[in-house]
């Protein structure tokens, strides 16, 4: 095992994003800024000053580790170990890089662009491979995590990849039909209630649902159906409806 694979990796990360359920369907863009150790800008990882003397390590000729003997139960063993001197980079400066004291990396506030799809689901995790803290002496950067929260929105309710609406029609509508406005995610459409129809039936707006993740095609809009009953009627109303509940 090469030294640099015995240094500690860098930190995962995890972080909470919260996005609009519009911006559930239509897939959004986020910045964040963490503090976290990075890689050092002014040495580059390398833990030298830049411009000193490059030099292969003396004591572990550039392998970056060295092998000890110890005791164990089973005797004098042979352990391979990370180099004290260049601390496994294989190699020592002259000089050490003034601005992180020849560690390679420092503490610093960095902003990470995330990309968040269309049709992510509420509490669903995205992995931002190579994006969290730095490791040590060079090895392995740790990964970001960000965790992914959909507010709800007003009316509209998510069924898997559909949009689930309701909508309360009157006697009149549901009895002769009717053409009425319902509000999907990308606005409103007009959509026919057929004489006859039924409290509890369901109509299919196709197309106008949630984006499937990571394949082609999307799903559609169902709306539900009520029937609105007035607690309160005039008169005349209740006249006409005592004439249509007399007819035979």
């Amino acid at each position: 095992m090469s030294a640099r694979g015995r240094a500690r990796a860098g930190a995962d990360i995890q972080v909470d994003i919260e996005i609009s359920f519009e911006e559930m369907v239509q897939g959004a863009k986020r910045e964040v800024r963490l503090r976290k150790m990075s890689e050092c800008e002014t040495c580059q990882g390398t833990g030298g000053k830049p411009g000193s003397k490059e030099s292969t390590c003396s004591q572990c000729q550039g392998a970056g580790q060295v092998r000890r003997t110890v005791q164990s139960i089973f005797g004098m063993m042979q352990q391979a170990v990370i180099c004290d001197r260049c601390q496994g980079k294989g190699k020592t400066y002259a000089e050490q890089c003034q601005t992180c004291h020849g560690a390679g990396r420092t503490q610093r506030e960095d902003t990470v662009s995330i990309d968040i799809p269309a049709g992510i689901s509420d509490g669903q995790t995205l992995s931002l491979s190579g994006h969290g803290a730095a490791g040590e002496m060079g090895s392995r950067q740790g990964d970001l995590y960000v965790n992914v929260h959909v507010r709800p929105h007003k009316t509209l309710i998510r069924k898997g990849d559909d949009i689930v609406s309701q909508y309360a029609m009157s006697f009149a509508e549901a009895a002769l039909g009717a053409k009425v406005s319902i509000e999907t995610i990308e606005g409103e459409v007009i959509m026919k209630i057929p004489a006859g129809t039924q409290p509890g039936e369901v109509f299919r707006i196709k197309g106008k649902g949630i984006p499937h993740l990571q394949r082609y095609g999307r799903g559609d809009h169902l709306v539900s159906v009520t029937l609105a009953v007035p607690k309160k009627l005039s008169s005349e109303e209740k006249h006409h409806i005592e004439a249509l509940r007399d007819l035979k």
